[in-house]
């Protein structure tokens, strides 16, 4: 069964997910009721859109220039980035994922994690509230930030 318009861009900006400074996932047997959809349409659409991300991530690694700048990431090794955000940040295809798979890509043995506290929707009040909750809470080693594209 084709997933709807409506459902795919959820699953792919989290809109259904619990507010993002609570730092807790919503495990996917709850996504996929949320969305009225089966547990393994919504597993099998994020499997998708990971290995879209990773194929293109692949792909931009492989650039010298970029490949290089990947190898020099400020995070030292077993390090946290942090990203607050609205959707442009959230989204499954967005740049924090781009660079998490990058990264991993090229630097496996460093172990750096990537929090994403992104939600669609986030406006600046809300990362003025948050951030540095969010901060404390995950002490991160580098700190991505974008709001307001819309």
């Amino acid at each position: 069964m084709e997933l709807a318009p409506a459902v795919r861009t959820a699953i792919e900006f989290n809109t259904y997910e619990v507010p993002a400074e609570l730092g807790i996932a919503m495990p996917s047997q709850a996504a996929s009721c949320v969305l009225n959809i089966s547990e393994d349409q919504f597993l099998a659409y994020v499997a998708s859109l990971s290995a879209e991300v990773d194929d293109e991530a692949r792909q931009l690694a492989s650039e010298p220039a970029l490949a290089a700048a990947i190898d020099r990431f400020p995070v030292r090794r077993g390090g946290k980035v942090m990203a607050l955000g609205d959707s442009v940040t959230t989204w499954r295809r967005g740049y924090m994922e781009l660079l998490r798979a990058m990264v991993t890509r090229r630097r496996p043995d460093d172990a750096i994690q990537f929090a994403n506290r992104a939600q669609s929707g986030y406006t600046s009040t809300h990362a003025r509230r948050s951030t540095y909750l969010q901060y404390v809470k995950e002490l991160p080693d580098l700190v991505f930030i974008l709001l307001g594209r819309q």
